[in-house]
């Protein structure tokens, strides 16, 4: 399986991910990408929605980058956390 099957793939969950999550908002999707520990930076989350079929316009602010910021910081010492812990 070529690395463009893998890629058609991907493209193909993120477009199901986002059908399935069509009631959710660019914003709300932003924290929720913030909490998960998947992302280690604002650009993160923003890459991700991007595949995920979000707009990322209303991703602005320096307040909301400060709270996504917060977030990615607690959600990855948490996953370290819980990695040494095991």
């Amino acid at each position: 399986m070529g690395e463009a099957f893998c890629r058609r793939y991907e493209r193909s969950l993120s477009v199901l991910q986002f059908i399935m999550d069509q009631n959710t908002s660019a914003l709300e999707r932003a924290f929720q990408l913030a909490k998960s520990g998947r992302c280690a930076s604002v650009q993160d989350v923003k890459r991700d929605m991007k595949k995920e079929g979000y707009s990322v316009s209303q991703v602005t602010g320096r307040m909301l980058q400060k709270q996504l910021n917060a977030l990615i910081e607690e959600a990855r010492s948490n996953s370290q956390n819980s990695l040494s812990i095991e």
